[in-house]
């Protein structure tokens, strides 16, 4: 039985709202759409507000309004012309340092955090079953706590939970939970998953994101055995794997196999979520720690790139000069993967982009292009021509192999490209 609440109406609890204030809300599926919608809505007596977050899906209602300036570690390419043109503040962080910066103690702290919460239970607890990863801790250290609350909202096991004495208060819930349902996957995508899927050995425990490349990933383990996850988010297709006994229910140990900071998904996986012991929900600090990852045997990081060049840098954030996406948590992953006993870390994308005119491989990133891994983390990159080992090999024999799974069409060029560079005495690239 759920403990009784005061609920406020939205436009109650943006009164408590001043003009100055720093706001933090929850991302994906978390995103709290309610409060939004209300903070909008009383734009002419606000000036000067900051709004703080990661990766959204909905429509962005405050931008372009006048009191409100969003800052967001996380581009999606419809962000990267408001960037470009100061609309928008890009803060290049990994994900591992959102709870720090915005804590009081940190360089960006906030006023007022929003967050999505399940109704209390009889001790008082809410869960904020799919998005703990950054709102949880810094709820729990900001004074002021507005939460929508939604029977909606999954009470996922872990760490995941704030009692109801430390939220401001409470509004209802208007909108649904954002969805983010599985992308298509294309013939490519799946050749690479296929190749993926020779890297990762029974008994490994993985990482991956969202999207086409992950789906397809995840959809080609299903014939692996005993495989853990340890991930920053996670959507609906991981339940495949559990019900197919890919992910068993209990480690040796009894410790739960999924251990997540954010479910990205469709009403599918919040239901599956729901008081599921098999996930372990976890914060920034816990999903995000190298060290943490360090002490996980056979830990693989599966990822993917905008461009790689010849020495096997990668980019994941630009595109023609516009941010579209961010550091994101790879490179913390990345130094994990690197760590951990019998860890491996793995770039896997399609070789070429808009419609096969552009080459993911290229012979250099250019200048004003951000290295989001180093070469020196990545054990492999994987596109749908093979798989390319690069860290026991030296620069020229990383060139070779990359050039190797390019696109054939782009083959010759980038081989013309590196011959260029060695004559010209570029043996870095």
């Amino acid at each position: 039985m759920s403990e009784k609440i005061k609920i406020l109406r939205p436009s109650e609890a943006i009164s408590l709202i001043n003009s100055g204030e720093r706001i933090l809300f929850s991302c994906h599926c978390g995103e709290p759409l309610t409060l939004l919608d209300a903070l909008v809505q009383q734009e002419e007596r606000l000036e000067n507000v900051q709004l703080i977050s990661g990766l959204l899906f909905g429509d962005f209602p405050f931008l372009n309004k006048s009191p409100f300036y969003f800052i967001t570690w996380q581009s999606v390419p419809y962000l990267g012309r408001f960037i470009a043109e100061g609309k928008v503040g890009y803060l290049p962080i990994r994900y591992s340092q959102t709870v720090s910066t915005f804590l009081p103690m940190g360089p960006l702290p906030v006023d007022t955090i929003f967050i999505r919460v399940s109704p209390p239970d009889h001790k008082g607890y809410c869960s904020v079953g799919v998005s703990p990863s950054y709102s949880l801790p810094v709820s729990l250290k900001t004074e002021k706590v507005i939460a929508e609350i939604s029977e909606e909202i999954p009470r996922s096991p872990g760490n995941s939970f704030i009692h109801k004495s430390q939220i401001t208060c409470f509004v209802e819930s208007v909108f649904p939970l954002t969805e983010y349902p599985t992308d298509d996957v294309s013939q490519e995508e799946n050749k690479v998953a296929d190749y993926v899927a020779e890297l990762i050995e029974d008994g490994s425990t993985i990482e991956i994101g969202i999207g086409g490349m992950p789906s397809a990933v995840t959809k080609n383990l299903v014939n692996k055995k005993d495989i853990g996850v340890h991930s920053g988010m996670i959507s609906d297709d991981m339940i495949d794997l559990v019900e197919a006994d890919v992910i068993p229910i209990h480690r040796a140990n009894n410790k739960n196999r999924i251990i997540v900071g954010e479910l990205i998904g469709t009403q599918k996986l919040f239901s599956f979520a729901h008081e599921n012991p098999i996930f372990e929900m976890a914060t920034v600090d816990y999903t995000h720690n190298p060290m943490v990852i360090s002490t996980i045997p056979k830990f693989v990081a599966i990822n993917s790139a905008l461009e790689v060049d010849l020495s096997g840098q990668v980019n994941s954030e630009m595109i023609n000069g516009l941010q579209v996406g961010g550091v994101g948590g790879v490179l913390d992953f990345c130094i994990g993967a690197s760590l951990s006993p019998g860890g491996r870390s793995i770039i896997a994308m399609t070789s070429k982009a808009k419609k096969g005119e552009v080459s993911k491989i290229v012979p250099q990133l250019s200048p004003d292009t951000p290295v989001a891994i180093p070469k020196h983390y990545i054990d492999y990159i994987v596109t749908e021509y093979g798989i390319a080992h690069l860290s026991d090999k030296n620069l020229m024999e990383r060139a070779e192999a990359l050039i190797a799974i390019a696109h054939p069409k782009f083959r010759d060029e980038l081989n013309n490209e590196l011959i260029k560079s060695v004559r010209g005495g570029k043996h870095g690239f």
